[in-house]
């Protein structure tokens, strides 16, 4: 049951929409094994880019707030 309310996350539905745009946009010479692959490595990296760009940006305004 927690298993099936991880899947049903507005969280989950926007990684899954993630990793299906770039699976759809990504070229990769190999078998689906490598493109899936491939793909779920440039999903991870972009969203952790978004989470630290975010971090990032929310101290950056927490020090301007403070001064």
């Amino acid at each position: 049951i927690e298993l099936q309310r991880i899947f049903q996350s507005d969280f989950f539905r926007a990684v899954m929409e993630v990793y299906e745009k770039i699976y759809d946009t990504v070229h990769v010479s190999g078998s689906p094994e490598v493109r899936a692959n491939a793909t779920a490595k440039a999903t991870v990296c972009l969203l952790l880019q978004r989470f630290v760009r975010g971090f990032y940006v929310e101290m950056l305004g927490r020090c301007f707030r403070c001064e």
